[in-house]
């Protein structure tokens, strides 16, 4: 019969105690690097994707019927991942024809803004301003049948003035600047009006032109060269320097996991569910 054996129950209670505890331990550790919360990223997420798709737009369609690009909803993702410590690399997903020019223009503002390296990957479409997004990457792949570039400003209408006519609608002016009405598509649009118009689509487009050029670390002529609105194929834009490399996302994974050391996990934050979303 043992001397102690107060002092065996006691050890015998304490070394249960302290297993239970380090595997409890282990158990909150797991949960903590491998579990997603509900939004934000993992703390094994080193990758953050930011999706680029459909039109981009300052605002929320609501509509559901085909994907598009909310320009708010993107530089919230872009300041999450700027703010997050965990996030290595940042990387565009991008298909999409373009947008309004205000909005992409967000989009690119926010780029600028990431501490951190951005890849862009030109999936179906990589056009107008959705081009000028992947352009504020540091480095820009594309799929090999990607379309590309369709550079310019686009201000183009219907006018329904003849139509007006013929059905016996007069459309009547009493707005007190003369250029007030200049688009309305129920009037015609006089030589003026055009001229002011197409001053202000040439001042954005050769700011669009001037700040691709200087992200590309390219010659504003060289650029000029190609922002007429036509469409590249990857060859082309990389002859162009539009691009840097022709490859799948599997190419982009691995160029990013030779950058940051490691096997990329990657991360998509959903605001979808969410409406009140905040950086500290």
């Amino acid at each position: 019969m043992s001397k102690h054996p107060k002092l065996k129950k006691f050890l015998k209670i304490g070394f249960w105690t302290l297993t239970a505890a380090v595997y409890a331990l282990s158990a909150f550790a797991a949960y903590y690097y491998f579990a997603e919360p509900e939004f934000g990223c993992a703390t094994a997420d080193n990758v953050q994707i930011v999706r680029i798709e459909g039109e981009i737009l300052p605002y929320d369609l609501e509509t559901g019927d085909s994907p598009y690009t909310v320009s708010t909803g993107a530089v919230e993702q872009l300041e999450a991942a700027d703010w997050n410590e965990n996030i290595q690399y940042v990387l565009l997903d991008i298909d999409s024809p373009g947008g309004a020019v205000t909005a992409s223009e967000e989009i690119v503002a926010a780029i600028k803004h990431v501490n951190k390296p951005v890849a862009a990957m030109i999936r179906g479409q990589g056009a107008s301003g959705a081009y000028w997004i992947a352009a504020g990457a540091d480095t820009i792949f594309a799929y090999p049948t990607a379309d590309l570039g369709s550079i310019a400003v686009n201000g183009s209408y219907l006018d329904y003035s003849k139509k007006n006519t013929e059905e016996g609608i007069t459309f009547n002016d009493l707005s007190s600047g003369k250029f007030k009405n200049m688009l309305d598509p129920d009037k015609p649009l006089t030589a003026e009006e055009r001229a002011n118009a197409m001053e202000m689509i040439l001042h954005s487009h050769n700011l669009i032109v001037a700040d691709i050029a200087n992200l590309r670390n390219l010659q504003i002529d060289k650029v000029k060269a190609v922002a007429d609105g036509r469409l590249l194929h990857p060859e082309q834009a990389k002859e162009a320097g539009l691009i840097d490399s022709i490859g799948t996302k599997y190419d982009v994974l691995y160029f990013i996991a030779e950058q940051i050391g490691e096997e990329p996990e990657l991360c998509e934050l959903d605001f979808s569910e969410y409406d009140g979303w905040r950086l500290p």
